[in-house]
């Protein structure tokens, strides 16, 4: 972080020499941090390993690693942001810096799956947050619960005199309710 500002304080410093300043400004952009986009060929999901080609480069194909926190299920197609790099951040041995580029996803750009593997996770949202599918949402789930609750119909059994559940309005009501989680969750 340090070695961040003291770059950004020497650009600064450099205010008024143009010239000296795009070199600057291209070292950094050359040696620090840089997004590609590219195409999966082919992905072992359990190690999260990917061959990708980088149209860009004249579809160059790349043997590559998911590097974010959010375990990835990748098809051949799917677009992905590859973080380029002369560092190899999976051989610690290997200190060729200046000649080499190494490329790890960051991430897919319109994943249909994301898997979050955590021994905890916690939702913590400043806004109403929604659990949703084109089908329906956690939220109707709940609602119809709560209405079966509130619309359950409770008798007395004529014989026995012990109290009864309606079933004519209940069973059609949580087979709606087991349909709409069904269609929500796997």
């Amino acid at each position: 972080m340090n070695e961040d500002y003291e770059i950004y304080r020497m650009n600064q410093r450099l205010y008024g020499h143009a010239l000296a300043q795009e070199d600057v400004k291209n070292w950094i952009y050359s040696n620090i941090f840089i997004i590609k986009i590219g195409t999966v060929k082919d992905f072992k999901q359990q190690a999260q390993e990917a061959i990708v080609t980088i149209p860009e480069f004249e579809d160059l194909e790349i043997h590559t690693k998911n590097i974010s926190n959010i375990s990835l299920e990748l098809s051949k197609g799917d677009s992905v942001l590859l973080l380029q790099s002369s560092v190899n951040i999976f051989d610690t041995n290997n200190d060729i810096h200046f000649d080499k580029h190494h490329f790890y996803i960051l991430s897919a750009i319109n994943p249909k799956t994301l898997n979050l593997i955590s021994d905890t996770v916690k939702i913590k949202a400043n806004n109403k947050i929604e659990i949703a599918n084109e089908i329906t949402s956690l939220k109707s789930i709940l609602e119809s619960i709560v209405g079966a609750i509130k619309n359950l119909k409770i008798g007395l059994d004529p014989s026995t005199k012990a109290p009864i559940i309606d079933q004519t309005t209940l069973i059609p009501t949580t087979a709606k309710i087991n349909s709409d989680i069904n269609s929500l969750f796997k």
